[in-house]
């Protein structure tokens, strides 16, 4: 098994890097999801390598199946090649932006609408953080979606903010956002991380694009975010500092990044009986989150997804407050084992050149809606395809509102505008 484990280390980083290769130096979906995929089904090997180093003792599994490490191995190869040829002829067009007015009126249109829906949001229910009790997110946060929708509306207002400033100090007051913006929701929701990252990546790579970052800063930048995410891990489980703070920091560390478990766990649940895939029995109800609970009020607050169905089902954990990720290649393997995989894959692909081309195009609305989703792709990897998909409709459909509000203020505006001088030409002409 060590040797096994030893080729698909080697062949994954050899992947990383030809996708790095491959996209020459550009930052978009496909050099990120390339990333993403490693993270989350490779960089467990080098992280227990490294655990085993700090701690004293083996923290390799023995009970890892070589059919999953091939499985994975075939979906990165497989991504890593198609993908290449879907997006190398897209070209690196210089970052298509709105104008000065538009610009200002989206920043200030997006911040108001997330700060209100915040307050809003604490006004009513008070904050739903806890230290050490967050496992009951998911209850207290159900029939608050009218405002949660609205949570992720910081991003997009930090990358306008430094598509407008295009310096360091653009690139700061932007970052500063992100970080102000995603600690609200953090301790506002119960300790989610996920919109705090997605705000700082997406700033990071836009200044990638403006040339204010290098690829080596967004390496480093990477290290201590993943650090300080791992941090936010302990405070929201109510860790304190122990002996053992190190081996808790590297469990912390490989379950956020590299669940290697969960498709281990889903092979074997598999194997070992005759349960038949679940096709799209399940896929529908990811989308449970898109009805308001006005409309439906009895709407489960934990929907049947795969991810439940693997959280009770396969690992037996029945405590209906918090269900656990199975993956993008356990998602797909429930839905249709090696079948699932492999067109799970050219999914992936699709999704990825459409994206980067929606980014790398002349339509600032898209430009911006791309990288808005583009931080979001990592839980397309570490969660699901058919959550991101939710995602991917949730934001677009929020953000195209605030767009249409936004330009709908701008005109009035304009018109307001156009009235007074029209009024003050009248006055000159009659004295």
């Amino acid at each position: 098994m060590q040797f096994e484990i030893a080729i698909v280390f080697v062949v994954s980083v050899s992947l990383l890097l030809l996708s790095l290769k491959l996209s020459n130096n550009r930052v978009g979906f496909y050099l990120l999801v390339s990333c993403f995929i490693y993270l989350t089904n490779f960089s467990w090997i080098p992280l227990n390598l490294a655990a085993g180093y700090f701690l004293g003792y083996e923290m390799l599994p023995d009970d890892i199946l070589t059919e999953g490490l091939w499985w994975s191995t075939f979906f990165y190869s497989t991504f890593v090649i198609l993908g290449y040829f879907g997006v190398r002829k897209i070209s690196s067009v210089p970052l298509t932006i709105y104008d000065d007015k538009s610009r200002q009126v989206l920043i200030t249109s997006s911040l108001a609408f997330f700060l209100i829906s915040i307050f809003g949001y604490v006004f009513l229910n008070g904050m739903s953080f806890s230290a050490g009790n967050y496992g009951h997110r998911l209850s207290s946060s159900a029939g608050n979606g009218i405002f949660m929708i609205f949570f992720f509306l910081f991003i997009p207002a930090a990358m306008l903010i430094l598509m407008d400033r295009k310096n360091l100090k653009g690139l700061f007051l932007a970052l500063s956002v992100s970080v102000v913006g995603g600690m609200l929701v953090y301790f506002t929701l119960g300790g989610s991380r996920n919109i705090l990252a997605a705000g700082i990546i997406g700033v990071i790579i836009i200044g990638q694009r403006l040339s204010l970052v290098s690829l080596k800063s967004i390496f480093f930048a990477a290290l201590l975010l993943i650090g300080f995410i791992n941090y936010l891990a302990f405070v929201r489980y109510g860790q304190g500092m122990s002996d053992d703070v190190i081996e808790l920091g590297f469990r912390y560390l490989i379950d956020s990044l590299s669940p290697y478990d969960s498709f281990n766990k889903i092979l074997e649940y598999f194997e070992s009986g005759d349960e038949y895939y679940k096709g799209f029995d399940y896929v529908m109800a990811q989308f449970n989150p898109l009805i308001p609970r006005a409309f439906w009020p009895e709407k489960p607050v934990i929907p049947l997804t795969n991810a439940l169905f693997f959280t009770e089902s396969i690992l037996g954990i029945h405590r209906g407050t918090y269900i656990i990720s199975p993956t993008l290649l356990g998602g797909v393997y429930i839905m249709g084992g090696g079948l699932g995989i492999f067109i799970g894959c050219l999914v992936v692909v699709f999704i990825t050149c459409a994206l980067e081309r929606m980014m790398f195009s002349d339509k600032p609305f898209l430009v911006l809606f791309s990288y808005t989703i583009l931080p979001f792709s990592f839980f397309m990897v570490r969660e699901s395809i058919e959550l991101f998909f939710n995602k991917a409709i949730l934001i677009f459909c929020t953000f195209l509102f605030i767009w249409l509000a936004s330009m709908m203020i701008l005109f009035i505006f304009e018109r307001m505008s156009q009235a007074n001088k029209l009024d003050k030409l009248t006055r000159v002409i009659s004295e």
